[in-house]
This record gives structure tokens, sequence and C-alpha cells, in this order.
């Protein structure tokens, strides 16, 4: 039913605002105009995801949570969704657990699968390492993603999430599935690394990489940001919207 209500109300419009080239494409297929179509990314105010700009908040994230100075800490941001990819995000836990003590994941957000996820944690023997930290306000996001070293994002289906862009803002290295317009803004070995199974052993396989090696997850993650701020800065997408309603 939505998809058919977004097809009709595209067919009407006079233009359409499309958030990445996977998108467009989807849209072109469906049938709206060509002609209608414009590409325009999420902006993203980059003075407010900054990583020096929420240390301290960041700190009171770790102690928050339980994390100590030597944890790893492994964020998702999302909803706790089936579709996300979050079993196999535990999956993965419990192999790179076996090998490193201090390894975390920690899960911003809420959803209908957090009792479920809550559960195969505490079966698998993973409750202390794997925080639950709930909804979180926008505004309070970046404090969480500074608290963090890796992101992970092994979602089935996407369009283009802007969880990942915010992480790539705050110079963190990402690991993201190659579905939707995720391989946009993510160049394999450059800006980031790609899941194309996305299951317990490709993430454990991409993550126990990155912790063996910090200068992989610097170079990623300054790259991540230059990028960024290259494509998604506040002030060039907001040219780019004024000129699409003129």
């Amino acid at each position: 039913l939505i998809r058919q209500i977004t097809r009709l109300a595209a067919r009407v419009a006079a233009r359409v605002r499309c958030v990445s080239k996977e998108i467009m494409d989807a849209a072109e297929e469906a049938g709206i105009a060509k002609d209608k179509l414009v590409l325009i990314g999420y902006r993203l105010r980059l003075d407010v995801f900054d990583r020096e700009r929420v240390a301290e908040a960041a700190l009171e994230v770790r102690r928050g949570c339980g994390f100590s100075h030597d944890d790893v800490v492994i964020t998702y941001v999302g909803a706790l969704l089936r579709d996300k990819g979050l079993y196999d995000a535990l999956g993965a836990m419990k192999v790179l657990a076996e090998s490193d003590e201090h390894v975390r994941l920690m899960l911003v957000g809420d959803g209908p699968e957090r009792r479920g996820l809550a559960e195969v944690a505490a079966s698998e023997g993973l409750a202390e390492r794997v925080v639950f930290a709930g909804y979180v306000p926008n505004d309070q996001v970046p404090d969480y993603l500074a608290a963090s070293d890796i992101f992970l994002f092994p979602s089935r289906h996407e369009g283009a999430p802007r969880a990942v862009i915010e992480a790539m803002a705050m110079s963190l290295p990402v690991v993201a599935s190659a579905v939707g317009g995720i391989p946009e803004v993510i160049s394999e070995g450059e800006t980031g690394m790609l899941l194309h199974t996305g299951d317990a052993d490709e993430i454990a396989s991409a993550v126990g990489r990155l912790l063996g090696d910090p200068v992989l997850c610097n170079r990623l993650g300054s790259r991540a940001r230059r990028e960024v701020e290259a494509t998604a800065s506040f002030s060039r997408q907001a040219d780019a919207m004024v000129r699409l309603h003129a």
C-alpha cells in the first residue's frame, strides 16, 4: 500500500528527490518520468558530527555503559528489526569473543526484536558483552558514535541509511552491507568495508581484520570523514535543495 501511494504521489509531483542512485533507478523502473528525478543525498552539519566537540560526552557514554578503557566498542545505530542483520551480528560476536576478551557490541535504538536479541545474547553467553542502549535522541547520537571504535551496519535491505553517513562523519571505520545506496558512499577498502553475504562469519572476518589493524582503522576513518566533507556537507546539499525548489 505504501509503495502504491508513493508511486502515485511521485507521478503527480513536479520533481522527485532521490537520496541514492539505487532509489532513482528503482523510481524510473516504477514508471516515474526520468526528467522528474533529482539525485540529492543526505546532508549533515559537520560541526555537530565532530569527535572533538563531543569528547567529554563520549567518555560519559562509555562510563555509563560500563566500558573499560581497553574495551573495543562495535556500534550499530538504528531500529532493532529482523532484517537489520543483528542476529548475524550476535553470531559474529560469539566468534570474536573467543579471541578477544575486550570486544563489545553496543546496539543504539529500539524495536520489536530487542527482546529476541537479548535472549539470544544471554543464551550464547554474550550478556556481558552486548549493551542495549535503547532509544537515543538525535542530538545525542554523535556522543554514542564518538564512544565507539567501529561502526557495524549489517542490514539486509536499505535505501541510503543516514546512520552510515553519520558514522563516517565521526571518522569511524565502517563495516556495512553492500545493499541499496551504501556502495555509493563506501568504497571498498578506501572509506569502509562492504559485506556481501552479511552472515556471521563474514561479519566476524571483517570486524576481526579491523580489530587487528589499528592503522587500517585510522585510515578508513579519516578517508570516510573526508568523503562526507566532500559530498554531504550541509551547505552543499542545502544549495542543491534550494535549486530544486527554484
